[in-house]
């Protein structure tokens, strides 16, 4: 079987090769379809060598990878095939590498790559600013030659292209962020990003990962506090920093506090952002002990089981807050408005559920948190969500 070649008349053809070419460039790897579907069908995929492109041969047609096209099956399933480990061990390791994050383009990315040289040195030196680009590409439909005649140009001017500030304190930072997978949600996140003023300031992070993006974007004023110049995202504690935030904030708000922000914006660790937490809700559970308890919740928007019970007083709604050690009391005036209801969770393990209530929507899950908002474990994730869709939506009130 020989490599699959470009030729005038095929519409993928390069416009130039990266690296020498030789003869001895390896068979490429082929996966057969046919036993699966019933008829001819087979994908041809190159080794590195010879340029990785993609061909798909049927009893009906045969089409060709284009620069933009993914392949029709992922990566990590065509190297679990018969000579698969072989082919993804001829990719060097750098690329191999780099390439994790990026999994839904995955094949645009070892395209470029493996045939042109502008394209592998972008790639391995500033591969957020690559896959930017990529991505830019493919929604406004750019052609190859187009997207090689970018990528040789300085990097202002790439991020130019990326609606991406054309400054090289801004390169300094895209390189930093670091998320387990890129994917369109987070072009928005980045660009909202670099929408701040100060986003600068975030320059001494060694890594800027989607946690520390989505606080700043929340709460702008913190960029350039202690609190941010301290944070590492791999000592967090509970299983959303924002939302402990969002929950101090709203603590703040209940006791008239204006001055939130400053006291957070303090704090050097995780440790002391819990020490003003957890000040606020004793604040809010001694306010609320001090007045009567006795109010009445409406109906839930959903009956509980045995372990799923809904709150339907005030005063079951403090009790939670105390023995959970978490500001659900906040939640109160929604409930009553509902717009909002409390759950407390038996097993597998003891958590509070939170539903958010819209009218003419099914309730979501707006949180689902342990003791001092520890993260569920995903069993109990899973009961809960599967008690949550079970019910016909006829049976839901809202």
């Amino acid at each position: 079987m020989q490599c699959i070649t470009k030729t005038k008349q095929d519409p993928s053809r390069s416009l130039i090769s990266y690296g020498e070419r030789t003869e001895d460039q390896g068979k490429p790897l082929i996966i057969d379809f046919s036993p699966l579907l019933n008829y001819k069908s087979q994908l041809i995929i190159n080794q590195w060598g010879a340029g990785i492109i993609w061909k798909l041969e049927t009893k009906y047609s045969t089409k060709y990878g284009k620069y933009v096209d993914e392949a029709i099956a992922p990566l990590s399933f065509i190297v679990a095939q018969n000579g698969g480990k072989q082919w993804y061990l001829m990719i060097p390791k750098n690329i191999r590498t780099a390439l994790l994050p990026y999994s839904s383009n995955e094949f645009s990315i070892l395209y470029l790559t493996s045939h042109y040289s502008e394209a592998y040195q972008l790639f391995i030196s500033h591969p957020t600013l690559f896959w930017m680009l990529l991505f830019v590409a493919k929604n406004e439909g750019m052609s190859e030659e187009e997207f090689l005649r970018i990528i040789k140009k300085p990097r202002t001017e790439i991020m130019a292209y990326c609606d991406l500030p054309e400054t090289k304190s801004a390169i300094k930072l895209l390189r930093k962020i670091k998320f387990k997978q890129f994917n369109s949600s987070s072009v928005q996140l980045i660009k909202s990003l670099f929408s701040l003023k100060y986003y600068a300031h975030l320059n001494h992070h060694q890594c800027i990962d989607e946690k520390v993006i989505r606080i700043v974007c929340r709460y702008p004023v913190l960029i350039k506090t202690r609190f941010i110049h301290h944070f590492e995202s791999k000592n967090e504690k509970v299983h959303s920093t924002l939302h402990f935030i969002n929950d101090t904030v709203q603590l703040a708000s209940t006791l008239h506090i204006t001055n939130i922000l400053r006291l957070i914006g303090q704090c050097r660790s995780y440790r002391e952002l819990n020490a003003v937490h957890d000040k606020l809700v004793a604040d809010v559970l001694s306010k609320n002990h001090s007045d009567e308890m006795n109010i009445i919740y409406p109906d839930p928007p959903m009956q509980g089981n045995d372990h799923i019970i809904p709150i339907t007083n005030q005063r079951g709604l403090f009790n939670e807050a105390v023995s959970q050690h978490h500001c659900v009391m906040i939640y109160h005036k929604e409930i009553l408005e509902g717009s909002y209801y409390v759950y407390k969770v038996l097993l597998p393990e003891r958590a509070t559920l939170g539903l958010r209530i819209k009218s003419g929507q099914k309730p979501r899950i707006d949180q689902l948190v342990l003791d001092q908002n520890g993260i569920v474990s995903p069993e109990t994730k899973l009961m809960v969500e599967r008690w949550l869709n079970k019910l016909p939506i006829e049976e839901r009130k809202t």
